[in-house]
């Protein structure tokens, strides 16, 4: 089991803009200028004028990213795209999610599984955008280039609705989606605006672009990873606390014969308390950790981590922290800091 952070930031996180020139750019500039320079014996004045100039003319943007918090976790087995590379599924996917998978070489089309935790922008603003790319695209899978034999999906769809048949993409076809069936209908609520539409398709769904499956508690997803199995359970924890209405976030536990890896997801310090037990037999956790100026009262902040026993703080890689004020964690004793890309093996 194989875990990239794809993006290790909070929701409004922003990141940097500056002036650079590219290697490409100064490896084709750079040699005549300084063979010109040279045949003038520029004073170091005249040099750095030029240089100057050289890169003034030939400026780019550079963007140091800092993406929402997303994971990819890959597993050795069959995934249902039909090539030879890992299964993925990925842990939410917020609405930078495309630019972030860009960032580690992968697309939309690389991924056979999204796991959705809760309805906030940064864990599903980027729904439209995979349920569109998976869904126009004819290659996702070996299944659907074979069901739709040669015809585009839409012309398909036509055909089908002129004949009178009931218009149903083959589950092979689409993505996975899993989550809470709560969390499954309003992420269909929040996607209903930009996915409700489609030319020639009278009846449109979640199930229309996904293949849904709806988790319940002690009924596990189960993943083959080479020679282990994992077994993936869903766990409540609490995110928002309004009044007499509640956010949940649903997390994800993944155990196998000698490791345990938990997700609790964007949660506050210890709510529900039956986390405290999770916390313990946990031997890697994946924890929100709030580092913004002001407390939103609904993430667990950097100061209440650090209130924990050590031997639970050792498991702790720290993430959704704001991108200005990331943790040192010198003399914290976690586990460590996460950022965009980091890769952890169990």
């Amino acid at each position: 089991m194989k875990v990239t952070v794809v993006g290790a930031n909070s929701a409004f996180s922003v990141g940097k803009y500056k002036d650079a020139v590219s290697t490409e750019k100064l490896q084709e500039l750079l040699p005549d200028l300084i063979k010109d320079l040279t045949k003038k014996k520029a004073s170091p004045a005249v040099i750095d004028k030029e240089l100057e100039s050289l890169i003034s003319s030939n400026k780019e943007y550079l963007y140091t990213s800092a993406w929402q918090s997303n994971f990819l976790i890959e597993f050795d087995q069959k995934n249902i795209r039909g090539d030879d590379s890992p299964f993925r599924l990925m842990i939410d996917f917020g609405s930078d999610v495309r630019h972030a998978l860009c960032g580690i070489g992968l697309d939309f089309k690389d991924i056979d599984a999204y796991y959705v935790s809760h309805p906030h922008d940064d864990h599903i603003g980027g729904v439209e955008g995979l349920a569109l790319k998976t869904f126009f695209n004819p290659y996702f899978t070996k299944n659907k280039v074979k069901w739709l034999d040669g015809s585009d999906i839409i012309e398909k769809i036509t055909y089908k609705a002129a004949k009178g048949q009931l218009y149903k993409v083959p589950k092979s076809a689409k993505p996975l989606m899993y989550g809470h069936k709560d969390i499954l209908k309003k992420l269909w609520h929040a996607a209903e605006p930009g996915l409700l539409t489609l030319q020639q398709v009278r009846e449109v769904g979640l199930e229309t672009y996904f293949n849904t499956k709806v988790m319940v508690e002690n009924e596990p997803l189960i993943f083959k990873d080479g020679k282990k199995t994992w077994h993936a359970y869903i766990v409540l924890s609490m995110h928002v606390v309004s009044g007499d209405s509640t956010m949940p976030s649903y997390g994800l536990i993944f155990e196998t014969d000698d490791k345990i890896v938990f997700f609790p997801t964007d949660t506050q310090f210890m709510v529900p308390p039956q986390l405290r037990g999770h916390y313990m037999k946990s031997d890697i956790i994946f924890h929100d950790t709030e580092t913004s100026p002001f407390p939103s009262g609904v993430h667990t902040r950097l100061e209440e981590l650090k209130t924990l026993p050590a031997d639970v703080k050792k498991k702790m890689i720290l993430y959704h922290y704001d991108a200005t004020n990331k943790p040192e964690n010198k003399d914290d004793g976690f586990y460590d800091i996460a950022v965009c890309g980091s890769t952890y093996e169990f």
